[in-house]
């Protein structure tokens, strides 16, 4: 290799670059040798002074700066003898405390012969015990090897067989192949190879020699960690560890069980593997430590392991129909089998797998392929498999026209999967105006429009409102005519003939003129040839009307004339409280109409109890059980107006006592009676003036007539009362005496 001398700033500069410390490494923690080359070359001049002399003093300021305790010797070569190659002394044992002994062996040193540089690093490794202990060697040499040796392969040697030895070059004031010798001396040891032209160059080499080394790098604490990928769930048990140092160096942990395992590593570049063991996945990454990372975490993600599934069906289905499928899978709650279209997002239908295997799943009605699959809660797809859906047969038959508002039999022939209909809709339009399921069978009963065209009969799938099938209909105008009297009392009811469509829920209604549509006071369903209908409550000019029940049309009306309402009534002008009398009337008698008994003044719509007027003109009806003024009414039971009324008067019964005026104490009476008789009535006997509580005797009159009573034995003024419940209808005064 060829040196080109270098100036002394550069030589320097370069020293300080390559150094990295390694020599004051060396120096403060172990043994160190200082060879010194002692041959003829060393009287060359530098400005004026010999090399020896130079080399002399730079050793001494090295020797100034380095602590005392540092264990040192000294080595010199060609200095004893001319052209000797064994011409190689230890001057000074290495060990502590012989700096002064150095100093004063430099001062003795006269350069004459040869150099043996490479045995000379040798002696010094030997005398340092290299092989046993850590050694460092500084060689200081201004020459080429001239003893047929070859510093390289010393070099190797030492390196090879030693503890830890290092050495060291400074050339000093050589070029080419001289320093190519000392440069590989010291890059086989993994030493540092400097140069130095003249006596500052020295000096500096030797001064950053004994620098002090930096602290080395705090470890860096790392922890490993492993987790399932997506959720970041950690891994604590079945992850296999193992940890090296990029290079040749040996694993740090391996094979190494342990739930986040933390090491303290120095900085550099490192490789991790983790074996999880439940899928046997093997993962491994390379990471760089930086001190100023710490702490820091190396994660390595797996891959959650997926439940193995099946799935099975037949290879074609029908359009719209339900099949079974078959699978094997977790079988968790909410898990399930789904039809998807490939193209598409989402499902067309699904279908849980609780129930077990096989589970039924409803095919897209659109012919294609598509795919069935399975999927776990989280709806992940755990298994597929194809399926072709081939189209469902499906055809109509309807009249080719029909009126407005009718209903047509429409024959049909599909699949009736439940939710189908047959429904009669706008052409180009969405949707329907009637419709009837196909599930009611066919022919399929479909009401027409309310008004005429051309429309559509459609077979639908319930699945996605899918048009099977179409056929064409006209929808014709409808007639209608009605038969009724020209007038009728006011609440009365009428019979009404008519003819028209009669569709079900078509009607016939009384209206006021000028009410639209659809609007009345009474109503009934066309569906019997006569209807009745119940005139309303006030005089005046109405209308008879055949309504279409689709979009409530008017097919046909006419006028009638409704008159004053008149009613009679015959009934008692007095009665016994809770009796039942009998009331003749006359009236309207239209639906609703009743004949009531209210109090007297009360609202028309109230009563105490009432009986509708049908067609018998007498009913009878309970009184009320309070006495007091009362009404019998006739009321119109649309507008619960009264139209007829009679007074009533509610009063008590009657009822004698008869027995002797005084009787002996304790004496024995017979209490003849007239009264109501009823099961609860009762005669007793009470201090003159006393209510039935204070009764001292009581009987009850079903007993018989007359009644038996045991007088009291004490004398004194009494009564005996005729009870009706706790009313007293007649009172009779009796002495004990």
């Amino acid at each position: 290799m060829s040196h080109p001398r270098l100036s002394r700033l550069s030589r320097l500069a370069g020293a300080a670059t390559a150094l990295a410390l390694p020599f004051a490494a060396a120096a403060q923690q172990g043994s160190t040798t200082l060879v010194l080359d002692g041959s003829g070359s060393m009287w060359g001049q530098i400005e004026g002074v010999a090399k020896i002399t130079i080399a002399q003093d730079a050793l001494r300021g090295l020797l100034a700066e380095l602590p005392a305790e540092q264990a040192l010797g000294l080595v010199a070569y060609g200095h004893r003898e001319r052209g000797q190659c064994g011409d190689i002394e230890t001057l000074v044992e290495p060990g502590p405390g012989t700096r002064d002994r150095i100093l004063e062996a430099l001062d003795g040193i006269s350069p004459k012969g040869k150099t043996p540089l490479s045995d000379a690093v040798l002696h010094a490794a030997e005398r340092l015990k290299y092989t046993e202990e850590r050694a460092t060697v500084i060689l200081i040499s201004d020459g080429i090897e001239t003893c047929d040796a070859d510093p390289c392969a010393v070099g190797r040697r030492l390196e090879e067989t030693g503890i830890d030895f290092t050495a060291h070059v400074i050339g000093f004031d050589v070029d080419g192949e001289a320093a190519a010798q000392l440069e590989c001396l010291a890059g086989e040891t993994g030493g540092q190879f400097l140069l130095a032209d003249d006596a500052g160059a020295l000096s500096d080499a030797l001064q950053q020699v004994a620098a002090a080394p930096p602290p080395p790098p705090e470890p860096v604490a790392v922890t490993f960690r492993a987790e399932l990928e997506g959720s970041g769930e950690a891994l604590t048990s079945g992850v296999i560890w193992t940890v090296a140092p990029e290079g040749d160096g040996g694993p740090l942990i391996e094979n190494d069980p342990t739930p986040g395992p933390v090491l303290e590593l120095e900085p550099g570049t490192y490789t991790a593997g983790a074996l999880w063991t439940e899928t046997e996945e093997f993962i491994e990454t390379t990471f760089l430590v930086d001190a100023a990372m710490d702490p820091f975490t190396v994660t390595v993600a797996f891959v959650e392991p997926q439940p193995s599934a099946t799935i099975a069906a037949p290879a074609t289905a029908v359009a719209g129909s339900e099949i079974e499928v078959e699978w094997t899978g977790p079988g968790e709650a909410r898990d399930y089998v789904s039809v998807h279209d490939p193209a598409q997002e989402g499902y067309i239908a699904y279908s849980y797998v609780e129930g077990g295997s096989p589970t039924t799943l409803e095919m897209p009605i659109i012919p294609g392929l598509y795919e069935l699959r399975y999927h776990d809660a989280d709806r992940e797809v755990l298994a597929t498999a194809e399926i072709e859906v081939t189209p469902v047969e499906v055809s109509l038959s309807p009249p080719a026209e029909g009126e407005v508002g009718s209903t047509v039999p429409v024959e049909w022939t599909g699949p009736a999967y439940g939710g189908d209909y047959i429904a009669v809709s706008e052409p180009g339009e969405s949707g329907y105006i009637n419709y009837v399921y196909a599930r009611e069978g066919s022919p399929a009963e479909l009401r027409m429009p309310g008004t005429p065209g051309e429309y559509e009969v459609r077979y639908v799938a319930s699945q996605g409102n899918s048009v099977l099938a179409r056929a064409a209909i006209a929808v014709t105008e409808a007639t209608a005519a009605l038969a009724a009297p020209q007038q009728a009392m006011a609440g009365s009811q009428v019979a009404v003939t008519w003819s028209g469509p009669g569709n079900r829920s078509d009607y016939i209604t009384v209206s006021e003129p000028d009410a639209e549509s659809g609007r009345y006071t009474d109503y009934e369903y066309a569906r019997s040839p006569e209807i009745g209908l119940t005139m309303p409550a006030e005089p005046g000019e109405y209308e008879l009307r055949y309504i279409l029940s689709e979009g409530r049309q008017t097919l046909v009306s006419r006028p009638i004339t409704v008159t004053e309402a008149v009613a009679t009534l015959d009934a008692p002008g007095e009665a016994v409280r809770g009796r039942r009398i009998e009331v003749r009337w006359s009236g309207p008698s239209g639906s609703g109409d009743y004949v009531s008994i209210a109090p007297a003044g009360a609202a028309d719509n109230e009563y105490e109890t009432y009986e509708y007027a049908r067609s018998e003109p007498t009913l009878s009806l309970r009184l009320p059980d309070a006495t007091g003024s009362y009404e019998v009414r006739y009321v119109l039971g649309g507008a619960r107006q009264v139209i007829a009324r009679r007074p009533l008067e509610v009063v008590l019964p009657t009822a004698r006592l008869a027995a002797p005026a005084s009787v002996a104490p304790g004496a024995a009476l017979q209490v003849a009676w007239q009264g109501p008789g009823g099961a609860s009535d009762r005669v007793v006997l009470v201090p003159e003036g006393g209510g039935p509580e204070a009764a001292v005797a009581d009987v009850a009159v079903s007993a018989g007539n007359p009644l038996p009573l045991t007088m009291p034995d004490v004398a004194g003024a009494y009564e005996l009362l005729y009870l009706e419940g706790d009313e007293t209808l007649a009172r009779q005064a009796i002495t004990v005496e």
